[in-house]
């Protein structure tokens, strides 16, 4: 699993500039501590600047969440295939024609 998510978080009780660059929806502290119980393997990436949806945040911080998901799926990936191929009914023999 991959968990992105900002540096940090503001509370949203009045507005204030730090919201521009924070997540002010919810406590990220409190999100990447559950992240690790929902598999074995989970990557947390924390991006410094953004938002709650990482992605809707500037320009810098939208570029390294980016980078963060390309690496993430790039690792999942890679591990999803040598799982695969550790396993005998995923051999192509098996799925040939008799």
């Amino acid at each position: 699993a991959l968990v992105l998510l900002s540096a940090r978080s503001t509370p949203a009780l009045s507005w204030n500039d730090a919201m521009r660059a924070t997540d002010s929806v919810l406590v990220v502290d409190d999100i990447a501590r559950a992240a690790t119980r929902i598999s074995s393997t989970v990557t947390i990436t924390r991006i410094d600047g953004a938002l709650h949806d990482v992605f809707l945040s500037g320009p810098d911080a939208r570029a390294r969440a980016f980078d963060a998901l390309d690496a993430g799926t790039s690792l999942l990936h890679a591990s999803a295939l040598t799982a695969l191929r550790s396993h005998d009914r995923w051999r192509p023999s098996n799925f040939e024609s008799t």
